[in-house]
């Protein structure tokens, strides 16, 4: 497919069902501003995607209108063999870490040099590409396919995006410190070394130490570091995904669940369905409903082992596991009282856009909680001024 007369194509890098809706959005918003249409076309990036999750991303981009959307979520695992440079796997103390450094430079670019081929048949001339600004060596891949000159534009993708930079110093979080000052270490070293071995120190840095990417735009639907205000095109795009018919039920309350169990020191999934049940009963004497009005929506990449764990503790009702509807769906509903989470977007758009009361779950004094995660998520709870639920 070639690029078409008149039309802008649009590039975005996805991650999440939500990026989707928010890249969309922008591209609505600049086109007002400067009567350039565009064509949106999407491919999935992300190796941790569920399948339900890919499955809601080409549901999304069908509703709003995306020329394509393809999965190339399992290419990063194919160039790595299924281990990625920026984890904590140290290869480089392997006997065969030579033959490793070399391949893997070698897999990248020839993979990047296949995507080139693949963008220029199907997508054309790329004039806008959009990615999460947290980018790290896959998105890079990708970015460096696209040889034509283009504007990158950030996307939100998470709480971290409403950290300030360098939050782990300006709040003195020794664990997050060291964690960080650990990381830079170990991938500078990677990139030393891999660049000594295949003297090919561009690839080398976009595989284990990628440089910062000079943005644009920022676009967030709650105007964050933007000139550009996307939020009335975001509700708009929000009101045209599909709604599915088997979750239809009063909700009232409803929990935004995240990935608790996975990055909050020592607490397993047992002991954060028991925090939960915890803050139910308080939730269902602070809004006087029952257990069926209360809906817990769970986190797009938690497992199905745990969402059946969740399903058959959980006091209260839980979406499907490979339901369509996303969060922020949710939160249109006229019979929707409030909002509760541990830490999420949703709860920021719930009560900065949507109007609906919003608290946040106090992860705080819970036995086996690491307090650095507390703390970002109570940064950025203050920083919407989203308070507390009551313990």
């Amino acid at each position: 497919m070639t690029e078409s007369s008149g039309y802008l194509q649009c590039l975005v890098l996805c991650t999440s069902p939500l990026q989707l809706v928010i890249a969309r959005s922008a591209m609505d918003a600049l086109s007002e501003i400067d009567g350039q249409p565009r064509k949106a076309f999407a491919i999935m990036i992300h190796p941790l995607l569920l399948r339900s999750t890919k499955e809601t991303i080409r549901t999304i981009g069908q509703s709003l209108g995306y020329e394509l959307v393809q999965d190339y979520s399992s290419l990063y695992e194919q160039i790595t063999g299924g281990k990625y440079p920026e984890s904590r796997n140290e290869w480089l103390g392997r006997f065969d870490f030579i033959l490793r450094a070399k391949k893997l430079v070698s897999n990248y670019k020839r993979s990047q040099t296949e995507l080139h081929g693949v963008f220029d048949r199907e997508l054309g001339l790329v004039g806008e590409v959009f990615c999460r600004r947290a980018t790290g060596a896959q998105e890079h891949l990708f970015l460096g396919a696209v040889k034509t000159p283009y504007k990158k534009y950030a996307i939100e993708d998470g709480l971290a995006d409403h950290l300030p930079r360098y939050w782990q110093f300006r709040q003195l979080q020794v664990y997050e410190i060291r964690r960080w000052a650990k990381r830079v270490v170990v991938e500078f070293s990677k990139y030393c070394v891999s660049s000594a071995i295949t003297r090919d120190r561009k690839t080398s840095a976009s595989v284990h130490f990628p440089d910062s990417i000079h943005w644009t735009q920022n676009f967030s639907p709650l105007n964050q570091e933007s000139s550009v205000t996307i939020v009335n095109q975001f509700k708009k795009n929000i009101k045209k995904l599909p709604w599915d018919d088997s979750q239809a039920g009063d909700q009232k309350i409803v929990i935004f669940g995240s990935l608790l169990s996975r990055n909050a020191g020592t607490l397993d999934v047992n002991d954060e369905i028991d925090f939960y049940n915890m803050h139910l009963a308080k939730i269902r004497e602070k809004h006087n409903v029952t257990n069926q009005e209360i809906w817990y929506k769970s986190h797009p990449r938690l497992s199905r082992d745990l969402w059946q764990l969740k399903c058959n503790r959980l006091k209260c009702k839980i979406f499907n596991f490979d339901t369509s509807v996303i969060a922020e769906q949710l939160l249109l509903s006229p019979s929707l009282l409030a909002v509760y989470s541990v830490g999420s977007t949703a709860l920021i758009y719930a009560a900065t856009i949507f109007g609906k009361s919003a608290f946040q779950l106090n992860l705080g004094g819970e036995p086996g909680a690491h307090p650095s995660v507390y703390k970002k998520y109570r940064y950025v709870g203050d920083k919407f001024g989203i308070p507390l639920a009551t313990r």
